[in-house]
C-alpha cells in the first residue's frame, strides 16, 4: 500500500508539467485492459479512389503474448463472412519476422491496430526503431538518479526495524539533503524534444514529429488521430476518426482512411470488436482450419490491398 502511494506521490507532482513519451502515447491509455487471450476485430475495407471495385471484409484474430502476437486474417467478399465463402487466410507468428519482410505496410498496418486493438506499443516500437534512425525509446528518457533514489525509498520501507536506518528521503546531512530535495523536484522521464503540444484550431494535440515519421494525439485521452510514414519505397497516411465503444468496454475509431499515393487510398470500417477466451482453441489450430476453406482467386494481385498480409 505504501509503495502505491510513494508511486502517486512522485507522479502527481508531475502532472502539468508531464510531457508523455511516443511510448506512452501509443499505448492508448484510455482503452480498458486487455482480460481475454483471444481477439476478433472484423472490418469492411473499400478504395475510395475505386469506388466501382467490391468491396472486402475482413476477420482479423489476434492472440496477444508478452512480447509478440499471433494474427490470422481471413477475407471475405460479403458482410455475412460466412466460412464457407473465404476468399484468402493469412497469418503471421512472429512480429518480428514480419517486421523484417520486405514490405513495410503490413508491418505499419498492425502495429497500429496492435496499439489500437491491445494497448500496445511494444510492435510500434520495434517499427520505429527500424524506419526511425532518430527515435530512442522511453528506457533512454529515464531520469536514472531518481530511479535509484525511489529504488532506495522502496528498500527502506521493505525493512522491519527503520530505528538505525537513514530514510533516503530525508538525509541528515546538509549537502545530501539538498542534492535529494533537488532530485525529487526533478521529472521522473526527462522530456522528449520529439514530442510536443500544438494548437490546431481551437483544440490541442500531442504531436510526434520525427523526420520520417509525424504522429497527432488528443490532448485529454492520448486516442490517435493520425500518422504520416515515409517508408523505404512508400508514403503513406493514416486518419482515424472519433473514437467508439464496440463491445461496452473497449474502443475503437468507427473508420479509418488509408493514403498511400498513387497507389490508392482505402477506407476501412469498424463492424465489430469481441474479447474472447480461447478455450484452447488457439493460434494453430484456428489457423489450420481457415486454410482448409482457403479459396484464394490466382487472378487476384494482392497489390489491390498493399496493407494487408
Amino acid at each position: 500500500m505504501v509503495y502505491k502511494i510513494l508511486i502517486s506521490l512522485l507522479l502527481s507532482a508531475q502532472v502539468f508539467s508531464y510531457t508523455p513519451t511516443v511510448e506512452g502515447l501509443f499505448r492508448n491509455g484510455a482503452n480498458h485492459d486487455i482480460s481475454k487471450d483471444l481477439i476478433m476485430l472484423q472490418l469492411e475495407a473499400s478504395r475510395v479512389d475505386l469506388p466501382e471495385m467490391n468491396k472486402r471484409f475482413i476477420k482479423i484474430l489476434f492472440f496477444p503474448e508478452d512480447q509478440n502476437f499471433n494474427v490470422i486474417q481471413v477475407e471475405y467478399a460479403d458482410d455475412s463472412m460466412k466460412e464457407n465463402e473465404i476468399l484468402r487466410v493469412s497469418s503471421s507468428q512472429n512480429f518480428t519476422q514480419l517486421l523484417e519482410s520486405s514490405n513495410a505496410l503490413p508491418s505499419l498496418f498492425y502495429s497500429v491496430l496492435s496499439c489500437l486493438v491491445m494497448n500496445r506499443a511494444i510492435e510500434m516500437d520495434q517499427l520505429l526503431k527500424r524506419i526511425t534512425p532518430e527515435y530512442q525509446s522511453a528506457s533512454s528518457f529515464i531520469n536514472e538518479e531518481k530511479l535509484a533514489l525511489f529504488n532506495q525509498y522502496k528498500e527502506y520501507l521493505q525493512q522491519e526495524d527503520k530505528e538505525e536506518l537513514t530514510n533516503p528521503m530525508k538525509p541528515e546531512e546538509p549537502e545530501e539533503k539538498e542534492r535529494v530535495e533537488k532530485i525529487k523536484d526533478e521529472p521522473f522521464y526527462r522530456p522528449s524534444f520529439k514530442v510536443s503540444l500544438e494548437r490546431e484550431h481551437y483544440t490541442f494535440l500531442w504531436k510526434v514529429d520525427f523526420q520520417s515519421f509525424k504522429a497527432l494525439f488528443n490532448h485529454q485521452n492520448h486516442t490517435l488521430k493520425m500518422i504520416e510514414a515515409y517508408l523505404t519505397d512508400q508514403w503513406v497516411k493514416m486518419v482515424f476518426s472519433p473514437h467508439v465503444l464496440f463491445n461496452g468496454v473497449h474502443q475503437l475509431p468507427s473508420t479509418f482512411e488509408i493514403d498511400l499515393a498513387e497507389r490508392g487510398k482505402f477506407q476501412l470500417k469498424t463492424l465489430k470488436l469481441v474479447h474472447l477466451n480461447s478455450r484452447g482453441k488457439g493460434f494453430v489450430r484456428r489457423r489450420n482450419e481457415y486454410l482448409k476453406r482457403d479459396q484464394r482467386s490466382p487472378l487476384e494481385s494482392p497489390t489491390q490491398w498493399p496493407f494487408l498480409l
